[in-house]
């Protein structure tokens, strides 16, 4: 009983706490450009140093490679023999990309073993690009991800399989 009631106190203390800090700093939208956090924001230094990559804003990528090694439960890896994408290629993948959700992921986009992975650097921060055949992508650092997929059928050419659409159902 006196764990329960040590959560407790612990919970409401937590709330208290979040309810007098919400005054102080900024809410941050995941949905967000980094360019409206930081002209919605006090503490814009601390926004964009917390904001994750925005295709949108410049960005450089380096130590492209292609290792050909994601999971996949298709057997035949030599499906991925001649799949190459330049710089040039990724950096306009990546400016057409949106975001997914994880059901997006799992129902409409093939998961094959064809991957090509690069460093993606963004102001002061550097995040791992993992790109699949199967038109998407993940853009991670060291404490958060996210999931892209590519749309647009003029980058179908760059790709092993595109993605199901609205039309092919």
């Amino acid at each position: 009983m006196k764990v329960l009631h040590l959560f407790s106190c612990l919970a409401l203390l937590s709330l208290i706490a979040c309810a007098n800090s919400s005054d102080k700093k900024p809410k941050l939208d995941r949905e967000a450009s980094v360019s409206e956090i930081s002209s919605n924001s006090p503490d814009s230094d601390l926004a964009l140093e917390t904001a994750f990559f925005d295709p949108k804003l410049p960005f450089t990528i380096s130590e492209i490679s292609t290792p050909h090694d994601y999971p996949s439960s298709m057997d035949d890896p030599s499906v991925c023999e001649g799949w190459e994408l330049d710089e040039k290629v990724i950096s306009q993948i990546l400016k057409s990309s949106r975001v997914i959700e994880g059901s997006e992921w799992h129902h409409i986009f093939d998961h094959l073993p064809c991957n090509h992975q690069a460093v993606i650097g963004q102001g002061n921060q550097e995040y791992k690009l993992s790109l699949n055949g199967g038109s998407w992508m993940s853009i991670s650092n060291s404490d958060s991800s996210m999931l892209m997929g590519v749309f647009d059928k003029k980058f179908d050419q760059y790709f092993l399989s595109e993605p199901m659409r609205e039309e092919d159902q």
